[in-house]
């Protein structure tokens, strides 16, 4: 919407979400079948359902870098510039379980791929959408009305994005960096980058709560409109 990007999401779209619900229903299916079938048969149902939930992974990112793109605006916006970390730790995570399933530690490493795409994909981009979802919703409430009777911010006048791009960088940098602490055995480290993600999404916060303030905005005097139905001259005489 805000890129300015193609709406229709065509064959791709049916995928992901064909591809996505069937892979889970195997996955699901396959783990309480377990309990009464020999455990071969749920093993492949579950294969299959993890194969399917990647090709979907897949495809979905292909999908939003067709978007990307093919957008209409030039220079894209914070949030969206700042999502595309979660996109990619959101292939990073389904590389990762792909390399588990094929050498069968994904019981061990499973913990990683979730953490990855709870954290990594699914709270980063929240995050990034946020910051354009609180200015857009604080423009409609407090300045949707004014629109006609004088001059009023634009939505992105309620932000300071250079203040914004530390904080998801940290973000960003700890899911991956936390990732890697996982991988190698250092838990202190772990510790330290989920500190790190969490003193950025504080600082996310406040960003939020400046926006709804609008602490960025600088009040103009109110223009008011001319009226309706006068002619130039009458409006050049007043």
């Amino acid at each position: 919407m805000f890129m300015l990007a193609p709406e229709e999401r065509g064959i791709a779209g049916d995928c992901v979400h064909v591809l996505g619900a069937a892979g889970f229903a195997l996955t699901v299916g396959a783990g309480l079948a377990a309990i009464w079938l020999p455990a071969q048969l749920p093993r492949v149902g579950e294969m299959i359902g993890y194969g399917a939930i990647a090709s979907a992974v897949v495809i979905y990112l292909w999908d939003v870098l067709r978007i990307y793109r093919t957008r209409k605006r030039a220079v894209i916006e914070a949030h969206n510039r700042a999502a595309v970390g979660a996109f990619v730790l959101l292939g990073i995570a389904t590389g990762l379980g792909v390399g588990f399933l094929g050498s069968g530690t994904l019981e061990v490493g499973g913990p990683v791929v979730v953490f990855l795409v709870l954290f990594g994909w699914l709270g980063g981009l929240g995050l990034t959408q946020l910051y354009k979802i609180v200015p857009f919703l604080t423009w409609l409430s407090r300045y949707g009305s004014s629109l006609g009777r004088g001059a009023v911010p634009r939505v992105q006048d309620l932000v300071k994005e250079s203040r914004s791009y530390p904080w998801f960088s940290s973000y960003f940098l700890g899911a991956f960096i936390a990732t890697l602490a996982v991988l190698i055995g250092w838990l202190q480290a772990f510790r330290a980058c989920f500190a790190l993600m969490t003193i950025a999404t504080v600082g996310l916060a406040i960003e939020y709560w400046r926006a709804w303030r609008g602490s960025y905005v600088h009040p103009t005097p109110a223009v008011p409109a001319a009226p309706p139905f006068l002619s130039i001259k009458e409006v050049d005489r007043d």
